[in-house]
Order: C-alpha cells, then structure tokens, then sequence
C-alpha cells in the first residue's frame, strides 16, 4: 500500500514538474521571437521583411518595406 502512494505521488510530482518547467520555457520563447501573420503565413519579423523584398506588392508589405 506504501508503495502504491509512493509511487502515485512521484508520479503526480514528476507530471507536475514537467507542466511547470514547459509552461516557462513556451513563456520565455513567445518573449524572443514575435510571429506574425502575413497573408495566412506564420513568419517573424525578419522572415516577413526578407520575404516582402521578394513580392513588394503583397498586402501587407507596406508595413515591413517601409521599417
């Protein structure tokens, strides 16, 4: 019966850890890199300015050609 406990516990400790350690790792990397989403693609900022200097026209560029 210890056992059973014991091991449910560690269970519930371990799952625990591991949603908290991957909660702040998907917090910390929203905070680096900002996606957008141009035109139903999701891309960065850079991505975004990189591919707008290829189809200057596209909706949406205007923002990114200009910066």
């Amino acid at each position: 019966m210890k056992k059973t406990i014991l091991t449910i516990l560690g269970v519930i400790l371990i799952g625990g850890g591991l949603y908290v350690y991957s909660s702040k790792n998907s917090a910390d990397s929203s905070d680096t890199e900002k996606t957008i989403n141009l035109m139903g693609i999701e891309m960065t900022e850079q991505q975004a300015f990189e591919h707008c200097q290829m189809m200057p026209a596209m909706d949406g560029c205007a923002l990114y050609l200009n910066n």
